[in-house]
């Protein structure tokens, strides 16, 4: 991943202070700021896809992060496309599911958390940060119009052999097949003229994009052209990507 700053952003490191990221209570400016969820576990399934991103570090090692999602602004509700989960009857929704970041607050099982804010300010010749929130969440919520641009089922179905035999199955995104929730996050954030990943390649999207764009890239967010402070929350319990076991 292209660093683009001299140095990190000044994160709040929950796992210094022996605190738990609680997401809701962490959704200060919702009628302003777009909040993008990343969560890691440790089952092997989420184990595999933190392993297939470590080509895109710079170290080599593991994510911190398989799964990516966004805030609706009503509470904890979210919006995810999955790789894990997604229902098979019900390919017109694209496998972008609507639940509860709650769902994630196990530490056992998610140890790894981090809550990016995108803060919109107004800028010159654009619409008011609101307006921008809004045109987000709403290609968010309309599968037909991301299908117009991503096939986000088929990127589900070319992930599930490798979910399956990780040891035996060509990575992914090596393959260029991208994550599909880091390419339907990216996507939405793009209908507010925010690149989501700066320097990535679309068939490489990952969690891993969105974590170094918040530790790296927020330099340039803030420039007026772009209209956005970055903020970023994190709580690492498993830097290593060891797998539980029950």
């Amino acid at each position: 991943m292209r660093i683009g700053a001299s140095k990190k952003i000044a994160a709040v490191s929950l796992e210094k202070k022996r605190g738990e990221l609680d997401f809701a209570a962490r959704l200060e400016s919702p009628e302003d700021t777009l909040y993008i969820g990343l969560v890691g576990g440790t089952d092997p399934a989420s184990i595999s896809v933190r392993y297939a991103q470590s080509f895109l570090r710079f170290d080599r090692r593991p994510s911190y992060f398989s799964n990516i999602f966004i805030f609706t602004g009503r509470g904890d509700a979210i919006l995810e496309c999955r790789l894990v989960g997604a229902d098979p009857t019900r390919p017109e929704t694209q496998g972008i599911m609507r639940d509860r970041a709650r769902r994630y607050r196990d530490s056992q099982e998610w140890p790894n958390k981090a809550l990016v804010g995108f803060k919109f300010a107004e800028i010159e010749g654009g619409l008011a940060p609101a307006a921008r929130l809004r045109s987000v969440l709403d290609a968010a919520r309309n599968e037909k119009a991301i299908r117009e641009r991503y096939d986000l089922w088929n990127m589900i179905a070319s992930w599930q052999p490798y979910l399956f035999e990780p040891h035996r199955t060509p990575n992914p995104l090596v393959e260029k097949s991208p994550h599909p929730g880091a390419a339907y996050v990216r996507w939405a954030l793009s209908m507010a003229g925010v690149e989501g990943a700066p320097g990535a390649l679309d068939e490489f999207d990952a969690p891993e994009h969105f974590w170094a764009a918040a530790n790296y890239w927020y330099e340039t967010y803030e420039q007026p052209s772009v209209g956005v402070c970055l903020s970023l929350v994190r709580d690492i319990g498993d830097p290593s990507a060891g797998v539980s076991v029950v």
